[in-house]
């Protein structure tokens, strides 16, 4: 498995995410988070498996394929509908790192780009303006 269970109990997983590996992946042939995690409730008898359904994984935030870092989810529907309000109250928050190549003029401030998704290309891109979007759109 090359996620790594950080804490669990018996309503919530917090896991390390490499860099590499999907969240989730529509895709049956790519390995991902999710099918890890199932997998890993399943041969340790940490969720109960009723007649070929696979166990609840309750997915609270995602992490894009290229970005390690840390994820939570739910092993409960109760719990996953809790830790989503937190996270669109601020309760719960999410932070982002960055590694810099070279130094900022400036020695503190914010960086604000707004992001677009080319749903045709299943691409993303970023943009300093909100009026440029991928490929000058």
């Amino acid at each position: 498995m090359r996620t790594e269970i950080l804490d669990e109990d018996k309503d919530v997983i917090v896991v390390y995410k490499p860099a590499g590996i999907a969240t989730q992946s529509a895709d049956i042939r790519q390995g991902d988070v999710v099918s890890e995690l199932k997998n890993y409730l399943c041969r340790a008898g940490k969720a109960p498996i009723a007649a070929g359904k696979e166990p609840y994984l309750g997915i609270i935030h995602r992490l894009d394929q290229p970005v390690e870092g840390l994820l939570v989810f739910s092993k409960r529907q109760k719990g996953a509908a809790e830790l989503s309000r937190q996270l669109r109250e601020g309760v719960l928050c999410k932070r982002y790192y960055a590694v810099l190549c070279g130094w900022p003029r400036e020695r503190e401030g914010e960086l604000t780009d707004t992001l677009w998704r080319d749903a045709g290309s299943r691409t993303g891109a970023a943009s300093r303006t909100k009026e440029a979007g991928p490929a000058g759109q």
